[in-house]
C-alpha cells in the first residue's frame, strides 16, 4: 500500500538542515587537505589500463579523518625491494561542497561557493579528460598536509549513512599511500610537488658552466720538418709506438712527433696518422723517422723539411675551461703567395686544451723585424735609339745590394723606400714614377696604404712606408716596360688562434618543466638543478640525450657534458643512490636460503 501522505518523511528543508549542519561540523572538526584530480592523457581501450596521467591541478577542501587513532593499514613491510609503506587513510568529505565547488571547476565553469580563494590553475577546461567528475573518482589524490603525504583514492563510498531523510550528504574516500608510476604532478602547489621530487628514475647530469677560450703562442723557424709523409700504417701494434726523428746538425732542435692508432676488429691497432708537437729547427736535409715499439712492426714515415720559416711548437699560456669538443686551431697566414698555411688539431683533457699538434708547420713565414730605411737611386736604360726601356736601380733593400733594370725591391712592413730622381731628372727625362698596386700607365691604382710622398715625381724623392704586405709596383707613368716589382713581407708574429667552447651557460631549469636535447630530441622532466655546480636531475626521459648536446628549457640552456656522478664517464646511467641499490644483495641471500639443488620427495616424473 502506499505510504501515509501525512508524515513527509523528509522534507528539502530538513535535508538542507541536516547538510549545513555536515558542512559545518567539517569546518569545525576537519582538517584542510588538497583534492588533485587526475587527468588521463593515454588509456589502453581494451582493459582500460591508464597508461599515461598528469596531476595539474589541486583544490583546499575540508575534510574530517575517520580514522583518529592514526593510519590505517598494515603500516610498514619489509620487502625484497625495501621499506613498503602501506598507510590507509579514510577521509568524510561534503557531497554539496564537492558538486557546488569542485565539480563546476572540472566542468570549466566557475564554483558558486569556492569556500576560499582557488588556485592559480584552478579553472579547468572541457577539453581535459577527467574521465568521471560529477562525484570524487577512485585514482584520483589526496594531499594530507599534516604528514606531507600524498595518498590515492582507492574507493568511493557515497551510501553511508545511508539515505538518512532519503537523502546522502557525504563521500567517504578510504585512501592508500600513492604509489608514484612516473606521473606528472605539477599542481602550482611547491609542498605537493617537491613530493615527486625523488621518486621514479632519475638522471644525473654534469652540464657545462660558462667556459674560457684558451690562447697560445707560436714562434717561426727555419730549416723545420713541416711535414711527416705515413708511408706504412704498420699492423699488430697494442699501444701507440714511440716516434723517433733524426736529429739536425749542431745549433739545430730536434723535432718531436707522436702517432695516432686506429683499432683493428681484431683488437690490434696500426698508425693512421702522424703528429708533430715540435717541428724542430736547422735541418738540412730530411731526416729519418723511426717507430719503436716491442709489439706491432712495419710503420714507416718520411719528413718534410722547408728552408723557409715556418711553425714552431705551440706554447698553450692559457688553457681554457669547459670544453666539450675539440675546438678549431687556426694559425695566421704566411704573406700572399709567399708560402703554405700551417695547421694543427688541439687536444682536449678534463675540459680544458692541453697541447696543439702540428700536421703542417707550414712555410714563407715572417719573423719581427726593426722597422729600416733604404734608398735607391733611378735612372733609365736607353738602347742604340735611345729609348728608354727601364728603369735602371741601385742601392740597397732587406735582402742587401740592389741593381739592374727594374729589379725587385724587398721591404717589410714598416720600412721606408725611397726613390732618389735626381740623376733621372739631371738626364732631362720628364716622365714621373707612380708607385702602385697594379702595373700600368697614368695616374690610377696609386698605393694608398698609406699614399706614398711626392708620388709621380720626375725628380727630387719618392718616399712610401708601406704598412701591409704584398706585391706593389713602382711604374713610369708614360712608359709600359718601366716597370718593376715592390714585395712588402710581414714584420707581424705569427698568431695561433684556438676556437671557443662549444659549451652554452645561460638562465636557469625549474622543477617539473620540460626539457629537450638540441640534437636527440629526447626530453624530460626536472626534478633538481643546482645552479652552483650545475648538475641537473631529470626523470620521465624519452629518448637518449647526446654529451656535447645543449639542454633546452623553459629560460635556460647548458651543454651537457656527462651523465652520472663521473665527470668522465659518457654513460647514460641511471641514480641508483635510492632505495633500489639492495636488489642484487637481496636476491643473491634468497638463492643462499633456498636450495635448488635437493630432489623433490615426491620422485622424478
Amino acid at each position: 500500500m502506499a505510504l501515509n501522505p501525512f508524515f513527509q518523511q523528509g522534507t528539502t528543508a530538513e535535508q538542507n538542515l541536516v547538510q549545513s549542519l555536515i558542512n559545518e561540523q567539517l569546518k569545525i572538526y576537519g582538517v584542510e587537505v588538497y583534492y588533485i584530480p587526475r587527468i588521463f592523457l593515454n588509456t589502453n581501450s581494451i582493459i582500460r589500463e591508464v597508461i599515461q596521467s598528469e596531476f595539474t591541478n589541486a583544490y583546499p577542501l575540508e575534510a574530517y579523518i575517520q580514522n583518529f587513532e592514526g593510519f590505517q593499514g598494515s603500516g610498514d613491510l619489509m620487502s625484497k625491494f625495501g621499506v613498503r609503506v602501506t598507510d590507509e587513510l579514510n577521509l568524510i568529505i561534503s557531497q554539496e561542497r564537492y558538486e557546488t565547488y569542485i565539480k563546476p571547476i572540472l566542468d570549466g565553469g566557475v564554483p558558486s561557493d569556492s569556500g576560499g580563494a582557488l588556485m592559480p590553475n584552478a579553472i579547468g577546461t572541457p577539453s581535459v579528460d577527467y574521465e568521471l567528475v560529477s562525484r570524487p573518482k577512485e585514482g584520483d589524490l589526496i594531499w594530507f598536509p599534516l604528514s606531507d603525504t600524498i595518498f590515492e583514492v582507492k574507493y568511493v563510498e557515497h551510501e553511508q549513512p545511508f539515505y538518512q531523510l532519503k537523502k546522502n550528504y557525504v563521500y567517504e574516500l578510504r585512501c592508500e599511500i600513492f604509489e608514484y608510476d612516473n606521473e606528472v604532478i605539477d599542481t602550482g602547489v611547491a609542498d605537493i610537488d617537491d613530493n615527486a621530487a625523488d621518486d621514479g628514475y632519475i638522471l644525473t647530469m654534469n652540464l657545462a658552466g660558462i667556459g674560457s677560450t684558451a690562447t697560445g703562442t707560436v714562434v717561426t723557424n727555419t730549416g723545420s720538418v713541416n711535414q711527416l709523409f705515413l708511408t706504412n700504417p704498420g699492423s699488430a701494434y697494442t699501444t701507440a709506438p714511440l716516434v723517433t726523428i733524426t736529429e739536425p746538425p749542431t745549433g739545430g732542435t730536434r723535432a718531436t712527433a707522436i702517432a695516432i692508432m686506429t683499432s683493428t676488429s681484431s683488437g690490434t691497432q696500426y698508425v693512421d696518422d702522424l703528429r708533430l708537437i715540435n717541428p724542430g729547427s736547422g735541418y738540412l736535409e730530411p731526416p729519418i723517422v723511426r717507430f719503436v715499439s716491442s709489439v706491432g712492426v712495419g710503420a714507416a714515415a718520411t719528413a718534410g723539411i722547408t728552408t723557409s720559416r715556418s711553425m714552431g711548437a705551440v706554447t698553450i699560456t692559457n688553457a681554457g675551461s669547459e670544453y666539450l669538443t675539440i675546438p678549431t686551431v687556426t694559425f695566421s697566414s704566411p704573406p700572399a703567395g709567399l708560402g703554405v698555411t700551417a695547421t694543427g688539431i688541439a687536444k682536449i683533457s678534463s675540459g680544458s686544451v692541453v697541447q696543439i699538434q702540428i700536421t703542417n708547420a707550414g712555410s714563407g713565414y715572417a719573423d719581427t723585424f726593426s722597422a729600416e730605411s733604404y734608398t735607391v737611386v733611378v735612372n733609365a736604360g736607353s738602347n742604340q735609339f735611345n729609348s728608354h726601356l727601364s728603369y735602371t736601380v741601385s742601392g740597397n733593400d732587406r735582402n742587401g745590394s740592389v741593381n739592374g733594370s727594374d729589379p725587385t725591391i724587398t721591404l717589410r712592413e714598416g720600412d721606408t723606400i725611397n726613390f732618389d730622381m735626381q740623376t733621372f731628372a739631371s738626364n732631362n727625362i720628364g716622365d714621373g714614377l707612380n708607385i702602385k698596386t697594379t702595373p700600368g700607365t697614368g695616374t690610377s691604382n696609386r698605393v694608398t696604404n698609406p699614399a706614398a710622398i711626392n708620388n709621380g715625381a720626375a725628380s727630387g724623392t719618392v718616399s712610401w712606408t708601406p704598412s701591409t704586405a704584398g706585391t706593389y709596383y713602382y711604374q713610369n707613368v708614360l712608359r709600359t716596360n718601366m716597370v718593376g716589382q715592390i714585395v712588402v713581407l710581414s714584420n707581424t708574429p705569427p698568431t695561433v688562434t684556438i676556437g671557443d667552447p662549444s659549451g652554452i651557460a645561460t638562465g636557469t631549469y625549474k622543477f617539473n618543466e620540460i626539457v629537450t636535447g638540441s640534437e636527440s630530441l629526447s626530453s624530460a622532466r626536472v626534478k633538481d638543478w643546482d645552479a652552483v655546480n650545475k648538475v641537473l636531475k631529470i626523470g620521465m626521459i624519452t629518448g637518449d640525450f647526446k654529451i656535447g648536446e645543449n639542454i633546452v628549457g623553459a629560460a635556460g640552456t647548458f651543454n651537457l657534458k656527462s651523465t652520472g656522478s663521473s665527470v668522465s664517464s659518457q654513460a647514460l646511467d641511471f641514480d641508483t643512490s635510492a632505495s633500489y641499490d639492495a636488489n642484487v644483495s637481496i636476491e643473491q641471500e634468497g638463492i643462499n636460503i633456498i636450495d635448488f639443488t635437493e630432489n623433490t620427495p615426491f620422485g622424478l616424473f
